[in-house]
Parts: C-alpha cells; structure tokens; sequence
C-alpha cells in the first residue's frame, strides 16, 4: 500500500488484477454511459502502474480503428471529446494499426510517435481485442523517462482481456437501454398517431417527441405541396433557436430536404460546413439526416433529423428515422385527406348556397309578384294574365334549376361509389334531344335567351339516329350543360343544344376504336372559358375566371357530374371556347353498347 491506502503494483497478482477489472466490469451494468466506464478503469490502471496519465481509446465507426473516437482518463482530463484532448497519436496509431503491445521508455527518441501529452516521457500501450477485432487501445503515460517499463506492462496486458469484456459489457447494456428507448419512442408516436386527425398537431407532437428522446438538437417534418414542386416545413422543434419559420418552402432538388425528396431515398450529410447547398435550420447545426415519408412509392413529405456535431449519424440512426417515418406517414396521409374532405363538404356547401341562392330569390320574388299582381285593379284580364304568366314561368325556371342541381349532387355521390348502375336501352337520340329541349325552354323564356335545336334529319333513308344508353342519366348531362350555358348568357343571346352522327375525324381522334357515335352539342355565345381552364372545369368545384368582366363563375358539381356520367358511359366531354366569343360543350358517346 502507499501512503493514501491505494495498491502498489507490487501487492497485487494477476488475479486480483482481473478481479479489481471484473468488480468494475459489473458496475458497467449500472453505469448510466460508457464513459463512466472508462473512467473508473482509467483510475485503476493509474492506481496499479504509478502512472501519471490514463486512458482508454476506442475506435471510430467505420475507420479500421486507426482514428480515436472517444477517450477517458482520470489524470486531470473529464473524459471530453478528443478535438480539445491531449493525445499520444503516433502510439494509438501504431498499436491500433499493428495488433501489438508497445513500451516506450523514452518518448523523446520516438519523433515519429509525437505529439503526447505535455510533459510525458515514458509510455505503455496495448490493445483491446474482442472476438478477433479491435476494441480499443489502452494506454498510460509517465512524465518520468523509464518509469514505465515491461513489468507495467504485463499489467497492462493481464488487464487488456478482462477490461475489453467490460468495454463489451457496458456497450451491450447501453445498446439494450437505447432499444428499450427506440420501443418507446415508437410506442409514443404510435399514441400520438391514433390521438389526433390534425396534420399540424400530429407533426408537432412527433417532432418534439423525437428530439427529446434521443437527444437530437433539431427535428422537423414537412409535407411535399400539391403541385409536387417544394416541400412546406409544418413542424419543428430545436433545442436552440430555429431561423426557418414554419411554412418555410424548400424547391425539390435544392437542400438536403429537396435533393432527398427528389431521389427519394435517405440522406446523411455527415458535415454542412461543406455541403454548398445547405439550408441552414439552426445555427449550431454541423450534421443532417434526412429520410422520407412515403405513401407506397410516392415522398409525401419529409422527417428531418439534425446534430451540433459531425458525423453524428451512422447507419442505426438512419433505419430509426425510417422507421419512425414509416409509422407517421400513413397517419400523415390519411390526416391530410380528411382535412381534404372536410374542405371540399365545406366548399360543397358554400357552393351549394351559392348557386342555389339565385333561383330560390327568383322563385321567391316570383311568387311574391303573382301575390300582387292578383290583387284586384284596374286594367284588362289580358294584361293581368300575361303579367300572371311571366311571373310563374320565371318561378318554374328557377324550380327547374334547382332540380337539376339537386339531381347533380346526388349523382356526383352515387357515381363515385359505385351505386349508380347504367340502365343502358336502346334510344331514339332526336327523342331524347327534344325532350330536354321542352324542359328546359321554360328556363330560356324565363331569361329571355334563344333557345334553338338541332336535330339529325330522320328523311334520308337510315332511319333514326340510335345510341344505346342510360336516358334518365344521358337527360341529366344534357340538362346540366343547357342550364350552364342559360345561366351565364345575356339576355336576348342564344343557346343551342344538337345531335348528329359524330364525324369520323373527330371519332378517331376523341374515340379511337370505335366504329360508330354520336355528337351532342350546347354552344352558347356567352363570355368564354381561357384555354388554361378548359381542363378544370370539369373537377368538383371549379370555377372559371373570365378576366374580371363579370364575376367569378361558379360551375358546382354540374360539369364534375357531366365527366363522370359520360366517362360511365365509355364516352368522352370536352369544351372548345375562346375569351368573349362563347363556349361548345362536347359529349361524344359510343352509338353501339360495349
């Protein structure tokens, strides 16, 4: 013993060496990190060889275990990152690099071996095996030239064994602690996705989640916007202050976030400071890890780790964000599309008191002058009749298009699902035509607009035009484009609906296959569609601009419910139209049932 009480090297045998080392091998177990570990080991070996300098070095993932990743000592040094300790390099290399023990007695004669420590002049090093690979280097020092010699260490190499199994200990207990933490972690975010149906909250949640439990400085998440042209950052949580806002919009191809979104596989950049295209989130941030949210093949969005040191992601750390990302991102989705449905109820119902708040005035109004206009008072029954019969006919217009609005909704809801079966018969197509001509003429004299028919001429000797379909159904489209085109042309314009065999040009190119169809046609000479919303007037919703000469035209569910009833049909609707010189309405169907 010395003075303090500590052993001498002389007191203790090889296998109370192995025992003091197995004694601390156990606490490894208790031990809240590795480094404390290291640590108590590091105070042993100083205590058994009279060193003045101890500590243990491990090896860097992936670097053949030629570069230190962590070291721990008891000589004055806390067990800090190596980039500000002192370190004998050349010795570490050379046994790391070599497999073999080393004895220097006089490290002034070893230029090749330096840098060391301030002041050190002898040193004894050995490495760390563990199942044929290396596990570490131990190393003391001595500021006392041959203070350390063979017999130092033969205690070193008595230690090496016993010492590695603690290093091996203490890592198995730390990987069980992280796992048991990833299941948690997983089984909280699995809460946090089965507790809200806000995108918003749900990112939020997880984000912070995530940072907190495995100690990340920066976590966010984002959604890919609808025309796939950037990603939108929705959550983020940092454990400094983060300088991209919430909303902060990122163009695919550019950042880490939109290079990943891009190639849609996982990127680590291991340091930004040299990375040219880094969106800075946070200033202390030196590493990121990037994984996708995925809905099947397709990036929805992002998750967004970030570090305040280099490398501080390996290959474990990506498979975790992954597989947080695979648990979020269905939840993400299906959040994201019932905020999408309850948009569109809320547009439907807007649009709906939209467009249904016109004919209800006129047919209110109506009724109310019929009311008046039957008071008695002076003037001929011819006159009160007449004004009788205008008032009522504008009533039953307004009637008529509420109907077909109403029958549109409806069968918008019924086609989607499937529980609007086609009753396909044999039709007279001129019959049909004209039929929708008398129904919708009291909507014409209601808006004192022209109304005119076409009709196929029956008198040439093929008989009448035919088409095998849904009449009831086929009405209601016809309807709808005729109420469309009434409603946004001025009074004393014209609209026309017609029918004829389809030119074969046209067939070819709308209907490719068939050998025979038939054409009908609404034109009116109203304010015009732009080319560039000639397509989405068909999607529920839309709504055409027409340049600010008028207001805003609502199109409701009407068109939505004409591509929908066609397409069943096997046909097709398109619109031709320029700015200020009115609209056609396409409907181009199979005459033969498939």
């Amino acid at each position: 013993m010395d003075e303090s009480g500590s052993p001498t090297v002389q007191d203790l045998s090889g296998c109370e060496l192995a025992s003091r080392v197995y004694e601390i091998s156990l606490r490894a177990h208790g031990a809240d990190n590795l480094v404390q570990v290291l640590q108590a080991i590091s105070r042993l070996v100083l205590a058994l060889t009279g060193a003045s300098y101890a500590a243990i070095f491990l090896p860097a993932p992936k670097d053949n275990g030629l570069a230190p990743r962590l070291v721990a000592t008891a000589a004055g040094i806390d067990g800090s990152s190596l980039e500000n300790h002192p370190r004998l390099d050349g010795v570490v290399r050379r046994v790391a690099g070599e497999g073999q023990a080393l004895c220097l007695d006089d490290l002034t004669c070893h230029a090749d071996l330096l840098p060391v420590p301030s002041g050190m002049r002898s040193a004894i090093a050995v490495p760390l095996a563990r199942r044929g690979d290396l596990a570490g280097v131990l190393i003391a020092a001595s500021p006392e030239r041959g203070k350390l010699g063979r017999y130092q260490l033969g205690i070193l190499e008595a230690l090496a064994t016993p010492i590695s199994q603690a290093i091996a200990n203490a890592e198995l207990v730390l990987e069980v602690r992280h796992r048991l933490e990833q299941l948690r972690l997983l089984n909280a975010i699995s809460k946090i996705t089965s507790s809200t149906v806000n995108v918003d909250e749900l990112l939020a949640r997880v984000v912070l989640e995530v940072r907190t439990r495995l100690g990340y400085h920066l976590v966010a998440a984002g959604l890919v916007d609808d025309r796939r042209q950037s990603a939108i950052l929705r959550a983020i949580s940092s454990a400094g202050t983060s300088i991209l806002p919430i909303g902060h919009t990122q163009p695919l191809g550019t950042g880490v976030v939109g290079r990943m979104i891009q190639s849609q596989r996982s990127t680590v950049v291991r340091d930004v400071l040299h990375d040219g295209d880094y969106v800075s989130a946070d200033d202390f941030v030196r590493c990121e890890m990037c994984v996708p949210l995925k809905r099947g093949d397709v990036v929805i969005g992002y998750l967004d780790a970030e570090a305040a040191r280099p490398d501080a992601f390996d290959d474990t750390d990506v498979m975790l964000l992954e597989t947080i990302a695979e648990h979020i991102s269905q939840s993400v989705w299906a959040a994201a599309e019932l905020q999408r449905a309850r948009r569109l109820r809320e547009d439907l119902a807007r649009m709906i008191v939209h467009d249904m708040r016109n004919p209800l005035t006129v047919l209110g109004s109506s009724l109310f002058m019929v009311k008046l206009v039957s008071v008695p008072e002076t003037g001929s029954e011819s006159t009160l009749m007449s004004r009788l019969t205008r008032f009522i006919d504008a009533a039953s217009a307004a009637g008529e298009e509420l109907r077909v609005m109403v029958d549109g909704v409806l069968d918008v809801e019924r086609i989607e699902v499937g529980r609007l079966p086609l009753r396909r018969i044999p039709c007279n197509v001129a019959d049909l035509v004209s039929r929708v001509a008398r129904q919708m003429a009291v909507v014409a004299v209601a808006r004192n607009v022209q109304f005119l028919v076409s009709l196929p001429d029956d008198t040439a000797g093929d008989g009448p035009l035919m088409a095998h379909v849904d009449e009831e159904l086929l009405s209601r489209v016809l309807e709808n484009l005729v109420i469309n085109a009434l409603k946004y042309s001025d009074a004393d314009a014209a609209v026309s609906l017609g029918v004829a065999p389809c030119p074969a040009a046209v067939l070819c190119a709308r209907l490719a296959g068939e050998r025979a169809s038939v054409l009908f046609s609404v034109s009116d000479t109203g304010p015009g569609i732009p080319a560039d919303q000639q397509q989405r007037i068909f999607d529920k919703f839309a709504g055409v601009d027409d340049g600010g000469t008028r207001n805003r035209r609502s199109v409701g569910l009407g068109l939505a419910f004409c591509r929908q009833a066609v397409e069943a049909h096997g046909g097709t609707i398109w619109v031709t139209s320029e700015v200020g010189r009115g609209a056609r309405f396409n409907v181009l169907l199979p005459s033969e049932r498939k």
